[in-house]
């Protein structure tokens, strides 16, 4: 992501203060380095901590109908010399609070300590520590400096933090803008979801104002991954103005959007939050996680008690139902091997244990999970088991579409996609198991 590409660097403030720049180390960490009159001749450093950088989970692509309906363009990659405190005071220079939320929220998440990949050895006793930083952005005499000390403390969820930076600057506090004094207060309008006939995901819309300035904040909650936060994505616009380009751009056939509370709004992004940070490879993009700290800032100040996802409950007698409803339909009249049961009973498997839940929904996306992950890595069986597999999943998709009257056009897309997925599929079950992990599908 942009933030992850930057290097972060922190200009001298003033003579005789010690001053620190935070960079991209050779192994792709982010690294903070200590400097000042201790240092002989300046040239020396001392790095104080390190944060790994996160790998790449796997980020399978959704279906077209899911994700957010518009997105700006990404920012232009920054050059070798960018700097933070630049950055701060054009952030503070626009006339809308989203820029300085956005870069402190960016800053929070690169300090975040918690979210290590474990794969990526053992995690390092030593972190970046937000407290100095921050000190040595209310002692700069830099009005940048101190909206960003103030913005990333009141964003930070600490009040021990919070209370410090209030104290350390004092007086000063009050040449900021006025939305600064407002962060604890936040005015939560309302809420939607864009919900997806094939449940690949739901982007859950949340619309806030920050002393009078429009904040709305899309998230999208991938259910093929397992009901984790994918990407989030914040505007300076109003739900209207979201509302207007989703009938726009949105493929309404097979989406639809509806009001939700805020309560349940919470409710539906704080369980996908919790899940996500249970994935063995966090999830990365353009916006994500850089947004989180500031995404869950606004979840701290929305009414709890809402409800969250209702997965669909399968019993043991339900799934055996749909099995036998297939196979003595038309649609499994030629299903007569002696393990096709045995496959139907796989299939019903993956889609009410894992993902949304529902064995009656099915998407490309899900097949490419299915036929490229799932099925080589979970069942264990011979290649003449193994090809079968898509002849039923062929039949067994246009027999559950049918069942709840599913457009055409989806169960066409849901075929294309086993056309598609099946080469690869032959090449992946021929091979010895050695696929890595995906999140959430353990």
């Amino acid at each position: 992501m942009l933030w992850r590409r930057m290097c972060l660097e922190l200009a001298e403030m003033r003579p005789g203060l010690v001053y620190m720049t935070l960079s991209l180390s050779k192994g792709g960490g982010l690294a903070l380095t200590t400097f000042g009159d201790a240092t002989p001749g300046g040239q020396a450093a001392t790095t104080v901590g390190r944060v790994p950088k996160k790998k790449h989970g796997p980020s399978k692509p959704s279906s077209r109908r899911s994700g957010h309906p518009a997105r700006r363009s990404s920012p232009q990659q920054a050059g070798d010399d960018w700097n933070l405190l630049d950055e701060a005071e054009a952030a503070l220079s626009t006339d809308h609070p989203l820029p300085m939320l956005q870069l402190s929220s960016a800053l929070l998440d690169l300090l975040r300590v918690g979210d290590d990949d474990p794969f990526d050895g053992p995690i390092s006793p030593e972190s970046v520590p937000l407290t100095e930083l921050l000190s040595t952005f209310t002692a700069s005499e830099e009005p940048a400096a101190a909206a960003l000390a103030w913005t990333m403390a009141h964003m930070s969820g600490d009040d021990l933090v919070r209370t410090r930076v209030v104290r350390d600057l004092g007086a000063r506090s009050f040449l900021l803008p006025s939305w600064m004094h407002q962060l604890t207060k936040i005015e939560i309008v309302a809420a939607e979801q864009v919900t997806d006939t094939v449940r690949d995901g739901n982007n859950v819309v949340v619309h806030v104002r920050l002393d009078g300035h429009d904040l709305t904040a899309v998230t999208f909650i991938d259910f093929n991954l397992g009901v984790i936060v994918k990407d989030n994505f914040l505007s300076d616009r109003t739900l209207e103005d979201f509302n207007e380009i989703w009938q726009e751009h949105a493929d309404t056939r097979h989406t639809a959007l509806e009001a939700l509370s805020p309560a349940d709004a919470r409710a539906r992004i704080d369980h996908a939050l919790e899940a996500g940070a249970k994935t063995l490879a966090p999830i990365e993009s353009e916006d994500w996680p850089a947004t989180r700290p500031l995404l869950e800032w606004i979840l701290w100040q929305m009414p709890e008690g809402g409800t969250g996802f209702a997965r669909p409950e399968w019993s043991e007698e339900d799934r055996e139902g749909l099995a036998d409803r297939f196979l003595a339909s038309p649609y499994g009249a030629t299903l007569d091997q002696p393990d096709d049961r045995s496959i139907v009973g796989n299939l019903i498997w993956y889609r009410t244990d894992y993902g949304y839940g529902d064995p009656l929904r099915w998407s490309p996306t899900a097949i490419e999970i299915l036929m490229l992950d799932w099925y080589p890595r979970k069942i264990m069986a011979g290649q003449r088991y193994m090809r079968r597999m898509p002849i039923v999943l062929r039949d067994f998709v246009r027999f559950v579409h049918n069942e709840i009257d599913l457009d055409e056009e989806l169960t066409a897309e849901a075929l294309d996609g086993i056309e598609a997925f099946e080469y690869e599929y032959r090449e992946a079950i021929s091979k010895p198991l050695d696929l890595p992990l995906q999140p959430a599908l353990l």
